[in-house]
């Protein structure tokens, strides 16, 4: 199944990138959550390096497959049967704008797994809604994050 939207964003490619990439922030939203999210190494970010999450007793080891500064994102991991791989693109649409595209993919690697994964395939329309929902709060939380950091409301 593989699901794709883009949201446009009043910041910066750069701003937004920056949130794109920033881990505190993904372990400030895992904790809400209830899931514990570890990285392999600290300082600058790697291609290849792994962040481990943890919820409801499964770790799942996530690789930062693709790393492309200012202009996006992948990530690759599997639980019980599921291959994922999401990826985060930026682009720029002027000087204070942008738009960030999130691209969602789930492979079923085994006969249970394609079980498992048979009721989100039948309500396709449902899980979509869901995901673009989900991206569009995501780029209104990096918008007001970035208009309340210039102690501004936004446009």
């Amino acid at each position: 199944m593989e699901l794709c939207h883009t949201e446009p964003l009043n910041m910066p490619m750069g701003q937004a990138f920056a949130y794109a990439s920033d881990v505190a922030r993904y372990q400030t939203f895992a904790r809400s959550r209830e899931t514990v999210l570890e990285r392999s190494q600290s300082g600058p970010l790697l291609e290849g390096e792994v962040w481990r999450l943890h919820r409801r007793g499964n770790w799942v080891d996530v690789v930062l497959a693709d790393y492309q500064p200012p202009t996006g994102l992948g990530f690759e991991g599997a639980i019980m049967g599921v291959q994922v791989t999401l990826g985060l693109a930026i682009e720029a649409r002027g000087d204070a704008r942008s738009a960030l595209t999130v691209d969602l993919e789930v492979r079923p690697t085994t006969l249970a797994s394609r079980l498992i994964l048979a009721p989100a395939l039948l309500a396709r329309a449902t899980s979509g809604n869901r995901f673009e929902s989900a991206v569009k709060q995501l780029a209104r939380t990096w918008e007001r994050d970035y208009w309340a950091a210039l102690g501004d409301d936004g446009p």
